[in-house]
């Protein structure tokens, strides 16, 4: 009887094995450490920039970009343009001296029937720049990831190019792999875009190396601005200080020489409806020769982008007089 027992009870553990087995390798089991990752594509760490559908998309979501949904076909690729922005500023992300971001959200489509597409830097170029899109990948929502289009099929996505701020006149480019022109689309001009919130004035610009008990840094130069920023907004003020407004490869530094000009503008809330005119100083490289003044909101993200010049050089001269000119070019 002992005997019997014991054969039955090693013929059940026989059983059970098998079935275990049978569960772990028809599936119907998962191994944790069968679990798979994808990883051909960076992960976006991006928590802060808000998009939208693809043909709205925006880097700011107090700008709204220009819609275009342009669509170009020949017999192997098709390409269509959703918005377009141009911008000085992408989350904390600033483009080199004399440049800009263009923003491009694009849809590229594969009508070979045989061959991929490779997009990347050397097949999609822009008048008076390139794409730089790879090192800002977590600045985006939807960036388009470099890689194959397989044959017909397509991708969606913003591409970001630098360009240099002197370009007027724009034209989109695809290439094959041997460098040889596949695809044109012109795009005209493209526009820094306004919230219509606030506008800027500048009425004149000027570097000196110093003003009265004041030096600047080694390497750097003064930048004084003579400007009138105007609180379009009808129910809410608009507060200027050293947070709210930034220039091309410096900074402000009005509020220590406030006793030093003669009409500063002083930091502070502008109410609705109403506009403040005054010089700010900011300290920028000595290198540097085109500007760009931007106004920030509370979060860092530009308002508003306005073109500093020409800019002349020489001892601090107050630009403050009966008549100020209100055009942009001083002139």
């Amino acid at each position: 009887m002992g005997k019997n027992s014991k054969t039955d009870f090693i013929g059940v553990i026989g059983i059970i094995s098998l079935a275990f087995f049978f569960f772990v390798f028809s599936g119907c089991m998962e191994s944790p450490a069968k679990e798979s990752i994808d990883m051909t594509m960076p992960e976006s760490i991006d928590t802060q920039y808000v998009g939208s559908s693809p043909a709205t998309q925006s880097h700011n979501p107090e700008i709204i970009p220009e819609n275009f949904n342009i669509s170009t076909k020949n017999g192997s690729i098709g390409l269509t343009i959703h918005s377009i922005t141009k911008t000085m500023k992408i989350k904390d992300r600033e483009p080199n001296s004399g440049y800009t971001f263009v923003v491009i959200n694009l849809t590229i489509e594969n009508l070979d029937t045989t061959t991929p597409f490779i997009v990347n830097e050397t097949t999609i170029d822009i008048t008076g720049g390139g794409p730089i899109t790879q090192k800002l990948y977590s600045k985006l929502s939807n960036p388009f990831y470099w890689g194959s289009i397989p044959p017909r099929s397509n991708k969606t996505g913003e591409i970001v190019f630098g360009v240099k701020t002197t370009t007027e006149q724009f034209t989109l480019t695809l290439l094959n792999g041997e460098g040889n022109t596949i695809l044109t689309e012109p795009l005209g001009s493209i526009s820094y875009p306004s919230t219509k919130k606030l506008d800027i004035t500048i009425h004149s610009a000027q570097k000196t190396t110093k003003i009265p008990g004041n030096n600047p840094l080694p390497g750097n130069i003064f930048l004084v601005v003579n400007m009138t920023i105007e609180n379009l907004d009808e129910t809410n003020a608009l507060v200027v200080d050293e947070y709210s407004i930034d220039i091309t490869d410096g900074g402000p530094i009005t509020e220590k020489m406030y006793d030093k000009l003669v009409n500063p503008l002083f930091w502070g809330s502008i109410p609705p409806g109403s506009n403040k005119t005054g010089e700010v100083v900011f300290g920028v490289k000595g290198s540097t020769e085109q500007f760009m003044l931007m106004l920030l909101d509370g979060k860092g993200q530009v308002l508003l982008t306005e073109p500093v010049g020409p800019v002349s050089t020489g001892p601090y001269l107050s630009s403050v007089g009966d008549d100020l000119p209100n055009s942009t070019n001083f002139s």
